[in-house]
Parts: C-alpha cells; structure tokens; sequence
C-alpha cells in the first residue's frame, strides 16, 4: 500500500508496511491477522526507561537508559567461533563497554563520535559492567525503544517486542480510531505514565465487558422460558439409597446445587467441574431420574460412541427404566420419537436427529466434555422451546464457559474428591533428543506391568511434525522387541478400533500410539505412562484429559509432555502441567494465557483481552452491566447498534 493510505481496521495486518507473508504467518501465530488483532495484542510489561543514568551510577542486574556518545565498533571471535562486536559508551561520568555476539552487522549502523540513546540491561562481563545486546537509537528521530515507558509484548519465534513497537506504532497513526478508542490505545500501548496505562486498561476493559453484557443480554431476552418442574424429594431419598455405592458429600453437594436450576422458568447455565473419577456423571442421572419424574425429557450429549455407550449402561444399571433411556449414535439413529418421556443419550448424531419439538420437551441438556463441541454444535440443542437448561460436565471448563462463571453469569460448582490411595501422575516436560534416551524407562515400566499410551497431533503429520503412523513405526522400531505396538486414529473403522483396543487391554504391556481419540471414553487402569508428541500444539484442557487417562490405580503415574518448541514461553506453559493437578486451576491459567474466545459468538478461543488488568475486575463488570440493561431497556436497537460498533474494535 502506498505510505500515505489510511488503514482500516478490518484490513490485512499484511496491509501495513513492512509486513509481508513471512511477518504475517508469524504473526497468526500470536492470533493477530488484522489491523484490528494487532492494536489490541496489549503490552505484558513495560520497561521503566524514563529516567536516564549516568554511566558511573550503573549497577548489575539493572534496566538503564542513558544517553552516550559511541566509539568505532571493533569486531573479533572467541575460541567456540562466536562473533563479538564491542563499542566504548562514553558521557561526562565515565566509560562502559557494550557487547553484542553473533550481530556484526550492528557495527554499520553506529557513527564513531556521534550521540545515542542505549538501552539494556547491564550485567558483567570479563570481569567488566557492561550491556550485553544493547538497545540503540539516534538522538534525531523518535525514541519508540530506549525513552520513557517502552512496552514489551507476548512474542513467538521471529517476532520482536522492536518489530511489534514499530508496527503498532504506525498503525496507530495511520489508522481512524473512533473516539472511544483513540486516546486509549494510544496510552494502553504508549502511556507517558502508569497512570494513563490504567486509565487505559480501565476504559478498554469497560468498553468489552459493555460488548459482552448487551450480546449476552439481548440473546437471553431472546429465548423462550424454560421448563419449570418441582423436585420429588421422596425420590431423591430412593435414589440415594439405592445406588450400588454410597455417595460422596461433593457429590451430593453438586446434586443439590443443580436441583434449584431445574425449578426456573428462565434459562440457568451451570458448570459442573471435577477430575476424572469424581463421579459427576451420577449428577446427571439425578437430574435425568428427576426429569422423567416430572414427565419431561433430558439430553446427555456425550464426545464419543464409547463414552455415550457407557454412560447408556450406567444410567440402566443405575435404575432407570429401559424403554425410557435411547441410545443415539450415527450408526444408531433415532427411528421413532419415543410416546413418552425419554432420557437421549448419544454423540454428536444428536444434534441433527432429536426432534425440534417434543411431546415431553426437554428439561435439560447435559453436556460431557464441552470442550469437544463447537460453540455452534452446543447451541443446536438450545435452539428449541421451551428452552432446556444447561449442564457442563467436565475434568477441565473450556476458557469461555470459565470466563462467563468468573462473571457470574455461569453457576460453577465444583465436585470435590477423588478416590482414595490415587496418586497425582508426575509430569515431565522433555525435548525430543532427551525422549530419544528414554527406551531402557520405558522397558522397566512395561516390565512392571503398565501399558502404555503415546499421542500424536495429527494422523499423518505436517511439515517436520510426525504424525501418529510414523511414530508408531518409530516404537515398532524401538520398543517391538520387547512389548507389542498398537495404532488407533479417527480415520479407522469403528470396529478396528474397538478390536485394537481390546487386543491392547488383553496383552501384556504393550504400547498404543493414537490421536485425542483417546481423550475421554477410554479406560484402561492397567495404563500408567502417557507420552503426548507435539504436546506445544495442545491446549492445557486437552493435555489435562489426555494426563487423565493414566494413574487410575495405586500405582505411579507418568505423563511426559515432549516439545519440539524453542520458545520458552509455550515451554512454560507445559511446565504449569508438572506444576498444577487440578482441570480449574488449569483452565484458569489457559484462560489467561490463551484468550476466552469470543464469549457469545462462534470462536473457542481468540482476542479477548485477558492481559488487561481491569478485564478481571467484577465490579467494573457489573457496571458495565448496569448500563447495558439500561440501554436495552431504553431502546434495543440503539444497543445493538453500540454493541456492533464496539465489536467492529
């Protein structure tokens, strides 16, 4: 585009100069594919260089900004072949040494006598206060990267915080931001002081919370009223005592926490979270015993056919009766609307074949594992009237659902426990070559009676990441002389997969490589090792259910997390898995590394601006909520005209 053009903010980040295809693949990484992405990927930290040193008052260890002028550029290589360039700083205080390795071309951009501005940290070297890959700029120019507060950004490998200053710098200017927007991203990107980044962070945080509040609210006022049955407590009391175990009080603490969602006549949305084997699906067969009770339907909408069939024959074991309960998979589609009251159970078949209206309408839908289905897919089953209400099952909320219950505006219950003598299963987060050792570990364990499982990202891999065919070649290679390999993915036919999985629980040891196919559903207790390839391409929801799998006995578990990543910061997220055991507290971190996605439209994860300190404020929520119930009151269209155009920024 030609310097001059003004930008949009719907345009091509590739629309601004100096940013090519290379720059723009880089830059999807960070989520960031227009103008619009780039203004709002906000600073992580800020650089204090308002203040400028004199160089005799430097001291390791400390961020510094000082004005010197530089000496000739003198150039040399160690004895490991590295390539050091050295330049002399001088001011009226004194002299320090700046010192970069492997950059000569550094050494073209620096005139002999001249003034600069310089930026770094110093640190020693050769016994020697000096400034190792110091920051510097002419005094003639504007000063983005070594004057007054300089904002440091969440990267990814081939983008810099200088590359990312410099762009959003000039989209800034050349962009036409409405006026509740202007001042601020100016000041949320380069404030004069923290107090206008507060300021900032403060309006922009309002300005989404606003956005969040009015599309929720009109999309609530939009909905039919929900069903509304009264709770048969002399059936509660039955069914407690007629389940083949007794049950645990976090468990009878989340029953009587949902039972008051279905008495509403409004929709209630609630999220059930425990660990793998906490017994939430118990919680679902009350809610389902109650639903028929008062001659109304429920749906259960499980990820898989195995984990739907499972969750069929619990709730027949359990006690409900068998004409009442329909098992609904692609295979087996539902044929006839059942005459009476009836508990769906079944994947996502469901979506299309459950009837728009029914006799005996829907009390609730619950749904396992939310994280598998698209916001869409759960929609689909809200679509109807009156409107169900919604239960979340799961080890691990996916970061929207968590988002909306730290506003409240999701119930979250938490169903504490776990069985007794389980250990927490050790992480470990390798690189590939440290794996490549780990053969003789991975004899002893199968030698010790554990079966192995081994995750791949993809079936048949892309670019240099293998997928799950070549590494299953590469542990027939390396550990079929002394234990049988197994693959599964979801390109195979059902029944293969089911006889492969049967084969590898009857064998002794052995080691199934497959995809997420794994994820839920699969119950072997005899598998105490999970090893996830590729484990940088998974979200912490998705590693958490897949470390889920193992250590469902009294024995060790083990889940080793293998990246190929050298970006420290996705290293760093891994390693919260060795730290944290539990799918909220997980879900929390993801939600604040990754995003919550756009939380009342289609994108599971995305842009929301979780770095702004004031996005997490409750009462800044609130207020912003105020407003919203007032400006829908007043007058609709004029809200939904405000909520657009925030959206559009």
């Amino acid at each position: 585009m030609a310097s001059n053009e003004s930008l949009s903010a719907a345009a091509s980040v590739a629309a601004i100069p100096g940013i090519g295809p290379t720059y723009s693949h880089k830059l999807s990484r960070l989520q960031i594919a227009s103008v619009r992405d780039l203004l709002h990927h906000y600073p992580s930290r800020f650089l204090d260089y308002r203040k400028q040193t004199a160089i005799n008052e430097i001291r390791p260890k400390t961020d510094v900004s000082f004005l010197a002028t530089l000496g000739e550029a003198k150039r040399f290589n160690t004895k490991s072949g590295k390539s050091v360039t050295t330049v002399t700083a001088e001011d009226r205080t004194g002299k320090i040494n700046l010192t970069w390795f492997n950059n000569p071309y550094i050494g073209r951009l620096i005139k002999p006598g001249e003034k600069y501005l310089i930026a770094g940290k110093a640190s020693f070297f050769s016994d020697k206060i000096t400034l190792i890959s110091a920051t510097i700029e002419p005094t003639t120019g504007q000063s983005l990267h070594t004057h007054g507060l300089v904002p440091i950004y969440p990267l990814t490998a081939g983008i810099s915080s200088r590359f990312l200053r410099q762009k959003i710098k000039l989209a800034l200017a050349k962009t036409t931001l409405p006026e509740s927007y202007a001042a601020s991203l100016h000041a949320i990107h380069f404030p004069i002081d923290p107090t206008d980044h507060l300021a900032a962070d403060k309006r922009l945080a309002f300005n989404h919370h606003l956005l969040l509040n009015i599309t929720n609210l009109a999309e609530i006022r939009k909905l039919p009223p929900s069903p509304d049955l009264v709770i048969d407590r002399v059936l509660h009391r039955h069914l407690v005592a007629s389940l083949p175990f007794k049950l645990t009080p976090g468990q009878l603490k989340a029953v009587e926490n949902s039972y008051p969602d279905l008495t509403q006549t409004s929709f209630t949305h609630r999220l059930i979270q425990g660990e793998t084997g906490s017994g939430k699906t118990v919680v679902a067969f009350f809610l389902a015993a109650q639903a028929l009770a008062a001659r109304q339907s429920l749906c259960l909408l499980a990820p898989t056919k195995i984990l739907a069939s499972q969750h069929y024959q619990t709730f027949l074991k359990f006690g409900l009766p068998k004409n009442q309960v329909a098992l609904i998979t692609g295979k087996k589609p539902l044929t006839k609307v059942p005459p009476q009251p009836t508990i769906f159970i079944g994947t996502h078949a469901l979506l299309t074949q459950l009837p728009q209206k029914l006799t005996f309408p829907l009390a609730a839908v619950v749904i396992d594992e939310q994280h598998k289905f698209g916001v869409k897919q759960r929609g689909e089953l809200l679509t109807r009237q009156p409107t169900p209400h919604l239960f979340n099952l799961t080890a691990t909320p996916i970061p929207r659902t968590l988002a909306l219950g730290l506003f409240g505006e999701v119930a979250i219950t938490n169903l504490a426990g776990k069985p007794k003598n389980r250990l927490p299963v050790k992480t470990w987060v390798l690189d590939q070559s440290r794996f490549e050792k780990s053969t003789t570990w991975l004899k002893q364990q199968v030698e010790q009676g554990s079966k192995i499982f081994a995750v791949a990202p993809t079936i048949h891999g892309l670019g240099e990441k293998a997928g799950a065919e070549k590494i299953f070649k590469r542990y027939q290679t390396t550990c079929g002389s002394f234990t049988p390999v197994y693959l599964i993915h979801g390109q195979m036919k059902s029944e293969t997969i089911e006889k492969t999985l049967s084969a590898f629980k009857k064998a002794q040891g052995g080691i199934l490589v497959a995809t997420t196919i794994i994820e839920v559903g699969v119950d072997i207790p005899e598998a105490d090792v999970i090893i996830v390839h590729g484990a940088d391409n998974f979200g912490l929801a998705t590693l958490h259910q897949l470390r889920g799998r193992v250590g469902r006995r009294e024995r060790q578990g083990y889940c080793l997390l293998i990246t190929a990543s050298k970006e420290e910061a996705g290293n760093d997220r891994l390693r919260l898995m060795s730290k944290y055991h539990s799918g909220l507290t997980l879900a929390k971190m993801d939600l604040r590394l990754r995003g919550a996605g756009e939380l009342f439209g289609d994108r599971q994860h995305g842009w929301l601006p979780v770095r702004l300190k004031n996005f997490w404020n409750k009462t800044l929520f609130k207020q912003a909520k105020s407003v919203a119930i007032a400006l829908l009151e007043k007058d609709e269209p004029r809200a939904l005209a405000i909520a657009r155009r925030l959206a559009a920024w």
